[in-house]
């Protein structure tokens, strides 16, 4: 357990370099995404491409947040399940 601790703290070890690599339905989506993405930029005016990179820019910033917030909450309810079984609560 320690060296899990001392992993997450040294950087060693960062789920979020996990995230997806495993499932397939969000690797095909983020396929269908950037397609989309090259096809609609194609049909925009400079300043619409602009707008759409600022957007898209903000979309990310919005999921990287929200994948903190969920990974944070699940790690909450973690340790909220273990204090429970060891206080034999379960």
């Amino acid at each position: 357990m320690t060296d899990t601790i001392r992993s997450i703290f040294n950087g060693n070890l960062s789920p979020i370099q996990y995230f997806g690599t495993q499932n397939r339905e969000l690797m095909d989506l983020q396929r269908l995404l950037s397609r989309n993405s090259e096809r609609i930029t194609q049909l925009l005016s400079e300043e619409g491409q602009k707008v759409l990179s600022n957007y898209e820019d903000w979309y990310h910033e919005y999921c990287a947040v929200s994948i903190e917030q969920a990974f944070c909450d699940g790690f909450c309810l973690a340790m909220r399940i273990m204090t429970e079984a060891m206080s034999g609560e379960l």
